[in-house]
């Protein structure tokens, strides 16, 4: 009988307690820093690929794809091997000027011999109110409210398409400067 009791309570606290407070399994699990959605990460590369290779590579990689009249670097220093600056992707790939659906963010890449670390944070859209937050999006779905600012549904869609062109865009971005 102790047994059934057992695994009958673990069995109602994995399923009332095994989720982030009031996340749903159809909104992704973001990376959280101090309440901020944060991609952080650090990719081994070849040793062989020096870390000016690597540097360049990175100024490349955010020139061809971010730099603009709007974006620009704004830390790009081969001594600490880091570059620094915001972009955005936008929704349609063919339109250059800002749309609504269109993810802002800043980047940070430093590469050492051997290393490519990445943080991508401050992530927004713009919609008719001005800055949407995703963090202030993602943190109502962890701490329901009485009186939420965003449906489920829209946040449930915002969330996936953000988590969606940022993690395709960190595999584009470390493929790109981890070439030799």
């Amino acid at each position: 009988m102790r047994y059934i009791s057992l695994c009958l309570l673990l069995f109602i606290s994995h399923t009332c307690f095994g989720q982030q407070a009031g996340i749903t399994r159809d909104i992704p699990k973001l990376p959280l820093t101090a309440n901020e959605i944060v991609y952080t990460g650090t990719l081994q590369t070849d040793t062989a690929v020096s870390k000016a290779q690597l540097f360049h590579n990175a100024e490349e990689w955010y020139q061809h794809n971010f730099e603009s009249s709007d974006n620009t670097l704004t830390i790009d220093n081969i001594d600490s091997g880091t570059i620094s600056g915001t972009g955005i992707i936008h929704i349609n790939k063919k339109d250059r000027k800002a749309d609504p659906g269109d993810l802002f963010f800043t980047v940070d890449v430093t590469v050492n011999k051997g290393t490519i670390t990445y943080h991508i944070y401050d992530i927004y859209s713009l919609s008719k109110e001005g800055r949407l937050y995703y963090s202030d999006m993602y943190n109502e779905a962890l701490y329901p409210e009485q009186k939420p600012k965003w449906p489920a549904a829209y946040r449930k869609e915002m969330l996936n398409a953000m988590n969606e062109k940022v993690t395709t865009m960190i595999a584009k971005m470390l493929s790109d400067i981890n070439r030799k």
